[in-house]
């Protein structure tokens, strides 16, 4: 047998360079997709966490307002917070949430002052608000929650003095406000805390700020639950490098919230703002102020386009003469509180009368076709509150209409006439703007409807009192509130002697003018000269019919001789009466002990009118063909009215809004006195139209973002935005 001898070759170092490039380049190819695999799982977990913590925290949130008695809202940087940002300290609205509690508990207190613990029985010095079992009905208690922006470690010594400072923001992901560093981040977290803004003081015997907390920089007794400032140290809180006595203060203060309150987010990784990231430059998209976004807003709730319901002033048993010519005076909106709001009313236009039945007697007509409705926009002022309304007069001109912020503001404290005050106010702002005498054009006079808003309750009210309307040249009033005829603050109309048509001393001469003597313009003498001397002013009318005892609203001129809104010669063409409104009050026309004391008379709806009652038109009625009668047809329109003219004194006004018609039985004369007449008036027609955008803090909306960094080398967070609104039970501020 033959043997063969094995020969064994080994590996060139040509080969072993080979085996170890193809090996590399197997690995990176199996290590690159594992490395981006474990990635993109630790990115896909920091989704879900932020997910499920943004979903734990918005349900938390709307819980605590869905059960809280009461929410604490102010829109706008008052309500906002100071956040201390690495380009300075800026003001964001909407990141700050108090609400009150329910009361709940036995408030009693025991012989030491201590609430009683329910658990014990026993008094716990340690408790500063009542624990226990809501109190139902759901009412305000002591204690209240808030939610705020504010920094993970708001102070520390960064000086080196000794002395906590405002500790600086930390980002070192994104690489966006900051350059990248390897520093423990310090970032903007979500806090709750549960805390008593008032206290029992055992030796004052009272509640008092709780001083931990809160302060009380104006020393009216109650805390600054608005300040901006309440998370972080002011210039004001430091005498040159070193903490002064209020510093001190808000340092205790801050280390108290701090450890009473939660961080409802995490710790670390956690964001709650944005920074805008501009990938063209590489850093922040526009300036600080645009390009920072808190990722949480405690927001009303956004309304727009609400076409408003009118509410009209007529009832059944109440019924007037041409009905459908009564516009709305209130609109309700669906919900209140609202902030930020603009109304729009859009005008129907007003035609004047041409005719016998004068379109001024109408159902309020629309415009001709193609064209548009004149709009009356009500916009917030500068302060936030309820400015001016302006009317677009069809040139594209927008002309001030009403002040109805400044009308609110004198209403509210009682001055004397606020709605002239208001008037006047904006045709000087017309002056200003460069709209002199527009007030007076013909497209102003026939849209012109002011109004005002309660924003608390939601609602546009266009109706004003008369005793509104004047000017007080005497000072002789300082409150056009709780006056009554008979202490002389309502213009009164002189009934005259009570003479009838066979009495009266006082009857014009054949051939002289209907309005000849000043006698004539008491109640009583005009009518007697009208039924005794009817056939020399209008023989071909029915005496019975239209020579009355009568009063004409339009015609009584307001204190200071400010005209009446329903004379239609001051910019105010549509005035008419609100329904039921008026308070007639008169002499007493019953014999008897209380014959000519001063009454309230009563309405009826149809003619005859008896003793101590009236018959008014609170609207425009249709007229007769005066042509007919006098073979010259007379102005039909609402705004002429000629003293001298018997049909546009006489025979008109009973045909228009503000007539009072009185007892006009011949031998039944009024007792010598006053008539006094008190009413709402107000401009709106049938067809106008209320639209209102506006935010409503009856439904506070939460918009929250969860921003999680997965780790140091991804600079790109992953975020989940969602939200909740829940209904508030009331509404504190």
């Amino acid at each position: 047998m033959t043997m063969r001898r094995t020969i064994r070759h080994a590996f060139t170092l040509i080969e072993l360079v080979v085996v170890i490039a193809i090996t590399s380049v197997l690995l990176l190819i199996i290590a690159i997709p594992l490395v981006q695999g474990f990635n993109l799982t630790r990115a896909s977990q920091a989704y879900a966490e932020a997910q499920a913590a943004a979903r734990a925290v918005r349900d938390m949130i709307v819980a605590d307002l869905g059960s809280a008695a009461g929410v604490y809202f102010n829109p706008g940087p008052a309500g906002g917070l100071n956040l201390d940002l690495p380009a300075g300290t800026f003001n964001f609205t909407g990141v700050k949430l108090d609400m009150v509690l329910p009361a709940e508990g036995d408030p009693l207190r025991g012989p030491s002052n201590a609430f009683i613990n329910p658990r014990t029985g026993m008094e716990d010095p340690t408790l500063s608000a009542p624990k226990g079992q809501p109190t139902l009905p759901a009412a305000p208690g002591m204690s209240m929650v808030r939610y705020w922006i504010g920094l993970r470690s708001p102070l520390a010594d960064t000086d080196g003095n000794g002395e906590p400072n405002n500790n600086p923001y930390n980002d070192p992901y994104s690489d966006i406000l900051m350059a990248s560093n390897t520093q423990q981040d310090n970032l903007f977290v979500l806090y709750r805390a549960e805390v008593q803004p008032l206290v029992f003081d055992p030796g004052a015997g009272q509640y008092v700020v709780n001083t931990d907390y809160f302060s009380d920089i104006n020393g009216d007794g109650q805390p600054d639950m608005d300040d901006p400032d309440f998370f972080h140290l002011t210039p004001a809180e430091f005498t040159g490098a070193n903490l002064n006595a209020l510093g001190f203060q808000k340092v205790r203060q801050i280390n108290n919230w701090r450890k009473t309150g939660t961080v409802v987010t995490q710790l670390s990784r956690y964001d709650m703002l944005q920074a805008k990231f501009n990938a063209r430059t590489g850093g922040l998209y526009g300036d600080i102020r645009d390009g920072i976004v808190p990722l949480v807003r405690f927001q009303p709730q956004v309304v727009s386009d609400e076409s408003v319901k009118g509410e009209r002033a007529v009832r059944l048993g109440d019924e007037s003469d041409n009905p459908g010519k009564i516009g709305p005076d209130v609109y309700r909106t669906e919900k209140g509180q609202w902030s930020g709001a603009t109304v729009k009313m859009f005008s129907s236009l007003w035609v004047d009368g041409t005719g016998p039945v004068g379109l001024s007697a109408g159902g309020g007509p629309r415009p001709p076709s193609g064209s548009s409705l004149p709009q009356i926009q009500l916009v917030p002022d500068a302060n936030g509150g309820d400015g001016f309304s302006y009317l677009d007069v069809g040139t594209g001109v927008l002309a001030a209409n009403f002040d109805a912020g400044l009308y609110a503001r004198l209403r509210e404290v009682g001055s004397p006439y606020p709605y002239t005050q208001a008037v006047e106010s904006a045709d000087a702002r017309n002056v200003t703007l460069g709209n002199s005498g527009i007030r007076y054009t013909s497209a102003f006079l026939d849209n012109f409807v002011p109004f005002w808003v309660d924003t608390s309750v939601g609602e546009v009210f266009a109706s004003f009192d008369i005793r509104e309307v004047g000017n007080d040249v005497s000072g002789l009033f300082s409150s056009f509130q709780n006056r009554v005829p008979s202490d002389g603050a309502d213009p009164g109309v002189d009934t005259g002697p009570a003479d009838t048509p066979n009495s009266d001393p006082n009857i014009l001469a054949l051939g002289s003018p209907w309005n000849a003597a000043d006698t004539f313009r008491t109640i009583n003498n005009r009518f007697n000269n009208l039924w005794v001397r009817w056939n020399d002013f209008a023989p071909g009318l029915d005496r019975a019919r239209y020579a009355k005892r009568y009063i004409n609203l339009g015609q009584i001129a307001q204190p200071g001789g400010v005209l009446s809104p329903l004379s239609r010669l001051d910019a105010q063409a549509r005035a008419y009466v609100v329904p039921g409104s008026e308070a007639i009050f008169g002499p007493d026309q019953r014999p008897g002990p209380t014959y000519g004391s001063l009454i309230r008379y009563t309405r009826v709806a149809a003619r005859p009118v008896g003793p101590n009652q009236y018959f008014i038109n609170y609207t425009d009625q249709p007229e007769p063909d005066w042509s007919a009668v006098f073979g010259v047809s007379p102005s039909y329109s609402v705004k002429v009215f000629d003293p001298n003219n018997f049909v546009s004194a006489v025979l008109q006004p009973q045909y228009r809004a503000g007539y009072v018609e009185l007892n006009s039985r011949f031998g039944e004369p009024l007792p010598n006195g006053n008539i006094y007449a008190s009413f709402r008036f107000q401009l709106t027609e049938p067809n106008d139209r209320v639209v209102v955008d506006y935010n409503t803090g009856d439904t506070v909306e939460v918009v929250l973002t969860i921003k999680n960094f997965p780790q140091s080398n991804i600079p790109f967070a992953q975020s989940v935005t969602v939200k909740g609104s829940t209904k508030v039970r009331n509404f504190f501020r």
